[in-house]
């Protein structure tokens, strides 16, 4: 996800030497994707939403297949099922 640096608050999940360590997605990041996601929900009856909607999903979460997977999982936890129907395709998108 995008971040506005103001190089006064080191993000809790980078490592301590700036390194390019595995970063695990943050709550937060999760759960924001899995509201956006159900914002767009009503989407999902227009032709082509689906694919819109994930794509601009893939697009919001950098294109992370790990972070859409968790989001994903937490949409399917939640009931939040076409959350989790635009989550998947924009996995699949990402993993494609």
């Amino acid at each position: 996800m995008r971040r506005i640096d103001l190089g006064v608050f080191e993000s809790a999940d980078r490592t301590s030497d700036g390194g390019h360590a595995e970063r695990r997605p943050t709550g937060n990041e999760i759960g924001d994707l899995v509201s956006f996601a159900a914002l767009l929900g009503p989407v999902l009856d227009r032709p082509g939403g689906a694919d819109r909607a994930a794509g601009v999903i893939k697009q919001w979460a950098d294109h992370d297949p790990a972070l859409l997977a968790e989001a994903e999982r937490s949409a399917h936890r939640e009931h939040h099922e076409d959350a989790a129907a635009i989550l998947h395709r924009a996995h699949d998108l990402a993993t494609a």
